[in-house]
């Protein structure tokens, strides 16, 4: 196109026509774009697009070639480095990379990549495993487990069938190991096998077959150490028929043959049969001579009671539906919650066990071991076996009505009860322990036990094992066989320990050592010649209704009551019929003074009064547990956090106390018990120092003074004769020796403790008194 100068314009040479102003351009010859590009000529920058009527295209570029199909918004993409195919309807795309095929969202939050840029050394080919048609699942390495070892294929059951050699290189004894065979071979030629029979060594054989008659179990023989010792044969044992020395021979009195010896009887070689001059003793009597020998011991657990119903009579209380015959308690009706066979005594003994030998007719029956209680709402402990549902139980505190109590703990029985076949129950105490045990008496291997321990379970008062031990029958039909009542304490100890909860330890479950009561810690320094029966709650009225005092012959009677009393008249009478019975069962009786307690002083100082004032040995715990040992002051470090049970540290003072107070309980010098308890002792009231005077002797000074009061002991004093003292005034009281004369008391404490302390001056020799009591230096 050219432009003239009048701004006319020309195309080719053509100028527009002069009325429509259109310039005539030629048209040359079509060419397609093959022709074009084979001239050379390129498309730069540029792209070809195709489509249809359906909304299909084809987009040709430099760097790509794509297809889109609008109706469904995809399309692919070939491109220089790959393939990617992009669906926008349903937000993924798949790439298919050099390295790599990538199948992801458009946003790149989900993808999945197969990775196949992975070349090491060499051409590697994988192949897909060829399945049947159906869909499966590539697993990933940390789903395929590893591989078995060798001892896991072993422990599957399973048997080693091909053969496993070790063949090292240049080694020519090789050892073999396959389905039958074990071999090993040596460079020397020597040879061990060993196969399902036989074990061969060389030449010789161990045969290894099944014994035909049985199972057998043979043994090297023990030969000691560094001992060598060559096996035997049959031929090598030689019989010693007619005294032939072999290796069994027959001696002395023996006669017949080796395979069948005759031995002579003993008649009249009774008196040979134990002779010499070194032989031991038991118990002190010799082993010589002939005749019975009696070996005992004071220091054994003993049967408090034992019946087996052979005689067709039984010493139980039995409630209704039993009925005694020669071969046991039977019953099968007439049960439920109560019904009984009962051993009708009151007794709290700890370490002890209540048993029962029954035999079970019918599975389904349900029976128990049983503490009743004497009076309602105490702790009497249920311990049932419920073959219905093959559990046993034991139940929240009973208090000995027929309302059933929940069940506290429960175990399954793990093997089957058989029908008329003895079963064995025991019901055992031990402090803060009780043990339910059911055995199997065919089969000892099938037992159980279910324990309850106080100190870490939380239900009060389970297995306190208070009242009457027994047997109660609920359902179905047993026969009991025998009945046992036991103790592990000593039946004739050296101390029999009685009394409510200081003595049981109940405080001390909650603080988790029933083992550091004081009544335990004497138990140990005693090496356990010590019976031990305590009740919580217990009062003066209720422990004359025990027969724990029935069962023991103790050389001591420690009795700890008084905690739970109130009036003193009525604890008077109690504790003089108790100490009647103490005295009754030969033992002697030591009291304990009652430890303070604020809701009840002043019966407390009455009843310690008397128990200081009288003639029977005690044991002062009011002084152990107080401050400064005044008797009076609680000291509140030594107590439960209730301020009435002494706690570990209380106990502990306690037990010092009775090795202060009664150190005969160790030395083994017996004190006198004392006859009787002088109630009509005369009183000389003192307000002032004063000189003891020989017509006071076997009277009571009472001192009443604020101030300080000096005690003479003069000379002139004749030996036997004592006077008492105590102080009721809040003044200092001392004693001192006149001139000539000595007073003497333990470790020199000459001063009486505080109010209310009392003391004892006894006259030794001529001129020497010795004081004892509440005193300190």
């Amino acid at each position: 196109m050219t432009k003239k100068k009048y701004g006319i314009r020309t195309v080719n040479g053509n100028e527009p026509d002069p009325e429509t102003g259109n310039i005539n351009v030629s048209v040359g010859g079509s060419q397609d774009l093959q022709s074009v590009l084979d001239t050379g000529h390129n498309a730069t920058n540029a792209f070809m697009t195709i489509g249809d009527k359906n909304a299909l295209y084809s987009l040709i570029a430099s760097t790509n070639v794509s297809t889109l199909d609008v109706n469904f918004d995809r399309r692919s993409d070939l491109l220089t480095y790959g393939l990617a195919v992009t669906n926008n309807s349903e937000n993924d795309y798949t790439n298919y990379y050099k390295d790599d095929v990538t199948h992801s969202t458009q946003d790149n939050l989900k993808s999945n990549k197969l990775v196949w840029k992975r070349l090491t050394d060499g051409n590697s080919e994988y192949k897909f495993p060829e399945k049947p048609s159906g869909s499966y699942i590539l697993a990933t390495k940390d789903e395929i487990p590893n591989p078995p070892t060798l001892q896991d294929v072993v422990n599957n059951n399973n048997n080693l069938s091909t053969q496993i050699n070790f063949i090292a290189p240049g080694v020519t004894f090789p050892s073999f190991i396959n389905s039958h065979l074990l071999e090993f071979n040596d460079s020397d030629g020597n040879q061990v096998l060993l196969n399902s029979k036989v074990l061969q060594f060389g030449s010789s054989t161990i045969n290894t077959k099944l014994n035909g008659s049985g199972n057998g179990d043979f043994y090297f023989p023990d030969i000691g150490a560094s001992t060598s010792a060559t096996l035997a044969t049959t031929d090598d044992l030689k019989d010693a028929t007619n005294s032939i020395k072999g290796l069994v021979r027959l001696n002395g009195d023996l006669g017949g043959t080796a395979d069948g010896p005759t031995v002579p009887a003993l008649s009249g070689k009774q008196t040979t049969l134990v002779s010499g001059t070194n032989i031991k003793t038991i118990n002190g009597t010799s082993l010589l001579g002939s005749g019975n020998l009696s070996v005992g011991s004071s220091l054994k657990s003993f049967s408090i009671f034992d019946d087996n119903f052979e005689d067709g009579t039984a010493s139980l209380t039995l409630s209704t539906g039993w009925s005694v015959g020669n071969d046991g308690i039977a019953i099968s009706t007439g049960g439920g919650w109560g019904n009984s066979a009962l051993l009708n005594k009151y007794t709290t003994i700890d370490r002890v066990s209540s048993r029962a030998l029954v035999q079970i007719i019918n599975t389904a029956s349900i029976f128990s071991l049983i503490r009743k209680p004497t009076t309602l709402n105490q702790f009497g402990t249920v311990a049932q076996v419920d073959c219905s549902t093959s559990m046993l139980k034991i139940y929240t505190s009973w208090d000995g009505s027929s309302t059933i109590p929940t069940v506290a703990k429960s175990i399954s029985i793990p093997f089957s009860i058989i029908a008329n076949r003895k079963y064995l129950l025991e019901l055992k105490k031990n402090k803060a322990f009780t043990t339910f045990t059911f055995t199997d008496t065919t089969n000892l291997n099938n037992t159980i036990s279910l324990m309850y321990n106080q100190e870490t379970e939380i239900i009060s008062g389970i297995g306190r094992q208070w009242g009457a031990p027994g047997v109660m029958f609920n359902s179905g039909s047993i026969k009991l066989k025998r009945f046992t009542y036991a103790t592990e304490f000593p039946n004739a100890p050296k101390v029999l320990v009685t009394g409510h909860s200081f003595v049981e330890g109940y405080a001390l479950y909650a603080e988790g050592d029933s083992s550091k009561t004081y009544s335990n810690l004497l138990l140990d320094s005693l090496n356990g010649d010590v019976a031990i029966a305590g009740r919580g709650g217990e009062d003066i009225s209720t422990i004359n209704t025990r027969n724990d005092i029935d069962f023991f012959s103790p050389t001591y009677h420690l009795v700890d009551i008084g905690s739970n009393d109130t009036v003193y008249a009525t604890w008077l009478a109690g504790i003089q019929t108790y100490i009647s019975k103490i005295q009754a069962s030969g033992a002697i009786p030591v009291l304990a003074t009652i430890a303070p307690r604020s809701d009840r002083q002043t019966f407390i100082n009455q009843a310690n009064d008397w128990i200081r004032l009288g003639t029977y040995n005690y044991v002062d715990f009011a002084k152990a547990l107080t401050v400064n040992n005044d008797g009076l002051t609680q000291d509140a470090s030594l107590f439960w956090t209730d301020y009435v049970h002494p706690n570990i540290a209380g106990n502990a003072r306690m037990f010092q106390q009775l090795k202060i107070d009664a150190p005969y309980l160790w030395d083994g010098n017996t004190k006198p018990q004392a006859a009787v308890v002088n109630l009509d002792i005369s009183e000389v009231s003192k307000t002032a120092s004063f000189t003891v005077s020989l017509t006071d002797s076997t009277k009571l000074y009472v001192i009443n003074s604020s101030s300080t009061v000096v005690v003479t002991f003069p000379t002139g004093m004749t030996s036997g004769k004592w006077w008492e003292f105590i102080s009721i005034g809040t003044g200092t009281v001392s004693f001192v020796a006149g001139s000539s004369a000595t007073l003497i008391s333990p470790d020199n404490r000459l001063k009486l403790r505080a109010q209310y302390s009392q003391a004892r001056i006894v006259a030794r020799v001529s001129n020497q008194g010795a004081l004892g009591g509440d005193i300190v230096l």
